[in-house]
């Protein structure tokens, strides 16, 4: 605002300013479905809602809900600690619940439920704008149990006290369906009485994803592997299976306290103007290999699984649609059916 008033020297412009909000909300959706015909559908929905700059050092307010799969809310204040943004905290709460199948081949025969509540303190540094190192404190409790059919598994409640470590690298245009770039994670959780534990155990693991495009290819690879030791719990296990993450199987049919697995694919762009907001068609192939296994010490290459898959996609404003075949060299064969970006389980976690 402003005003004129006279002064000393003739007529004075007063200027008052004031400070108005910079992208106060934002708030985001997404969705995904798959579809298995030997397993029951599954959904995954996830709202996401930022409050951005609201002090000077460019503290943010950011909350999740997700119903599905994964039904849960998650809360965290992030504070970078200097002007730079580089270094900086965060807290946060959560509380959530996931169902998990067990199954013999591709035939569920039960499915037990974790749920996980508590809160965590971290500190890390942004790598540009690119990725960032975080260092975590997480503090809760942990309670698994059957929850329909015979999944063949006890009940558990264990108290949560471990530190996690995480270095991410995001490079990738379209997580969805990337065309250019890479990413990658590593992992670390160590779970330890003195951090409030019940449990003394150590889980490690990592991912890598990218793709290239020249004129109508698309190549695409992935590959992640992890293990672990000590007292690990059942519902901490890592988990295979689905289309990209040993096709052949249904989403999370396999799992075990260790896992490996490397794919790699083509697509082929069949028709669409690469325009925004219009739909992209593609022809595409994949063939991947790996299993998981008991113990990190079992892992070996003669005991993977090969598999492959054919598919044709559209490419669409509000995320890809793919169906296709796969087939593996265990003799099992999964029609998939599947849409959106896949919230619920992007890679172990």
């Amino acid at each position: 605002d402003y005003s004129l008033r006279p002064g000393e020297a003739g007529t004075e412009l007063i200027i008052q300013p004031t400070e108005k909000p910079y992208l106060p909300w934002l708030l985001h959706f997404g969705a995904a479905w798959q579809v298995y015909f030997q397993d029951q559908p599954q959904f995954q929905f996830l709202t996401r809602i930022d409050r951005l700059e609201m002090n000077r050092l460019g503290g943010e307010l950011r909350g999740e809900f997700a119903l599905g799969k994964v039904f849960g809310l998650a809360a965290e204040w992030y504070q970078p600690l200097e002007y730079s943004r580089t270094l900086f905290a965060a807290a946060g709460a959560y509380a959530d619940s996931r169902r998990h199948g067990v199954y013999d081949g591709s035939y569920r025969l039960g499915t037990y439920e974790v749920l996980e509540w508590g809160g965590r303190l971290a500190l890390g540094s942004n790598l540009g704008h690119f990725g960032d190192l975080r260092a975590a404190w997480w503090r809760g409790r942990a309670e698994a149990d059957r929850y329909a059919g015979d999944p063949g598994v006890p009940q558990e409640s264990d108290e949560v006290g471990m530190l996690r470590l995480r270095l991410a690298i995001d490079m990738v245009d379209n997580h969805a369906v990337p065309h250019d770039g890479f990413a990658g994670q590593m992992n670390a959780w160590l779970a330890r009485p003195d951090l409030g534990d019940s449990r003394d155990y150590s889980r490690y693991w990592g991912s890598v994803m990218g793709a290239t495009t020249a004129g109508q290819w698309t190549w695409q690879f992935r590959a992640q592997a992890g293990g672990g030791e000590g007292d690990v719990p059942y519902y901490r296990d890592y988990r295979l299976g689905g289309l990209r993450n040993l096709t052949g199987y249904v989403d999370g049919a396999l799992s075990g306290g260790a896992f490996g697995m490397a794919g790699a694919g083509l697509l082929y762009h069949l028709a669409g103007m690469r325009l925004p907001y219009t739909t992209q068609w593609y022809l595409g192939g994949w063939v991947d290999g790996g299993n998981v296994w008991e113990r990190p010490e079992d892992m070996r290459w003669d005991g993977a699984e090969i598999g492959g898959a054919l598919l044709l996609m559209a490419e669409t404003a509000l995320g890809p649609v793919e169906m296709g075949y796969g087939y593996n060299s265990s003799g099992r064969g999964t029609i998939y059916l599947q849409g959106g970006v896949h919230f619920a389980q992007p890679f172990n976690r």
